[in-house]
């Protein structure tokens, strides 16, 4: 199977893993064959990728570090939490909610006390909880080889891009080696971190342009009014509320909301901990993991980028706006391409071929299993073999984008 950007759908491709809405409804089940009123409905949702059926490697399954019902779950019980604040706190957000007070004026009428859910509201919050303590055992009872993100629905992309910064934050804390009780506490604020862009218009949040100023001054409000609503939720630590507030700060000090600086280390003194000046270390774990999510996910304007351009942006922003050590020990930690991940080969009696990842292991993150199936002249291998990169130093890797491994559909094999 192979990912294919839905602009890009044909009438009679087969759907090889179904399409689900953000609640786990299928929208288009497995074996499906597309239509062109099936590809329109998928292009109007703003599906932006699917899994195909290509014959080649339709055997291997991605890898998921958490499953997709714990996924689905979360995201529908964060939706319904943050559905029920956006209709309390309608009344405090002012029709002038653009000006530089709004945000001060909806923390005035929400008052300093936490907020008084309904009985349906505290079912949505514990409902939350419980998809956090799920994703923590998974972590904890498995391990790092797995993706980390999922395909996101245009309209929900929110809610599926937070649960999988959730994720991430709380594999990066297990590596770090963060106790159970602080990887609850920061995978509900990682949850919770974009609370505030809810109430940003769709328009600025999927612009694929440059902001112009006063979209950039809606966007930089958010982590402060997610900070005023998340620290009025009946929540057992103010944790969750700074993780939203500081996360996007940055490790120079030239972040948002309020300049905060970071030490570029996981261990701190005392003095650094109780500086106030300096960005927690759940809100810089929380930071990493946005960042990854953001670039490696599939968006209705863009593919999601390839496992070893996310790692150099990764590298390139660490120091100046992201955690140094934080971003070494995650990269250390996970691997860069999963099973499923198709790839580009370069060097020895494999150079110019292409094939799919079957496997990654966890003495070898960046050297996985690949079946070689698709030869530089765009033709299907006779008898596909499976090199294991580890043994191969002299071979290069690297991902390919959705639609890219596959030869025109008329495939004819190749000779090898």
């Amino acid at each position: 199977m192979y990912l294919e950007r839905t602009e890009r759908l044909r009438t009679g491709d087969v759907v090889a893993q179904s399409i689900r809405a953000l609640d786990g409804t299928v929208l288009l089940a497995e074996g499906t064959r597309l239509d062109e009123r099936l590809i329109s409905t998928l292009v109007r949702r703003g599906i932006p990728a699917v899994q195909l059926r290509d014959g080649l490697a339709d055997d291997i399954v991605p890898e998921r570090v958490v499953s997709d019902e714990t996924r689905s779950r979360t995201a529908v019980s964060l939706k319904r939490v943050i559905s029920g604040l956006q209709q309390r706190t309608l009344a405090a957000t002012t029709d002038d909610a653009a000006s530089p007070t709004g945000v001060e004026e909806t923390a005035r009428r929400l008052g300093d006390r936490p907020l008084p859910l309904s009985e349906q509201e505290q079912r949505d919050l514990e409902g939350l909880q419980r998809g956090i303590e799920s994703i923590v055992d998974e972590i904890l009872d498995g391990g790092a080889i797995g993706s980390l993100t999922s395909l996101k629905s245009h309209s929900d992309y929110t809610f599926q891009h937070s649960v999988d910064v959730a994720i991430t934050s709380t594999l990066l804390a297990h590596l770090i080696g963060l106790p159970r009780a602080e990887l609850r506490t920061l995978a509900l604020g990682a949850a919770l971190h974009d609370l505030g862009k809810t109430y940003i218009d769709l328009t600025i949040l999927d612009k694929p342009g440059a902001l112009d100023p006063e979209e950039r001054r809606e966007i930089e409000r958010h982590p402060r009014l997610g900070f005023e609503l998340v620290k009025r939720l009946p929540l057992p630590s103010i944790l969750p509320a700074h993780i939203a507030l500081q996360h996007h700060e940055r490790q120079d000090g030239t972040g948002y909301p309020n300049g905060l600086d970071g030490t570029n280390a996981v261990m701190r003194s005392t003095a650094e901990r109780l500086d106030r000046q300096r960005m927690l270390l759940v809100a810089e774990i929380c930071a990493v993991a946005d960042v990854h999510s953001a670039l490696s996910s599939d968006r209705p304007y863009r593919p999601g980028m390839p496992p070893e351009r996310v790692q150099a942006i990764l590298e390139d922003m660490a120091g100046p706006h992201l955690n140094t050590e934080i971003v070494t020990l995650f990269l250390a930690g996970v691997p860069l391409y999963t099973a499923g991940t198709w790839v580009e080969l370069a060097g020895g009696s494999a150079d110019g071929w292409r094939g799919v990842v079957v496997t990654s292991r966890s003495s070898s993150l960046d050297r996985p299993v690949v079946r070689v199936l698709v030869g530089p002249d765009g033709r299907v291998a006779r008898r596909p073999e499976e090199l294991d990169l580890e043994h191969h130093p002299e071979i290069l890797i690297r991902g390919l984008p959705p639609g890219d491994p596959l030869p025109e559909r008329s495939m004819e094999p190749a000779s090898n």
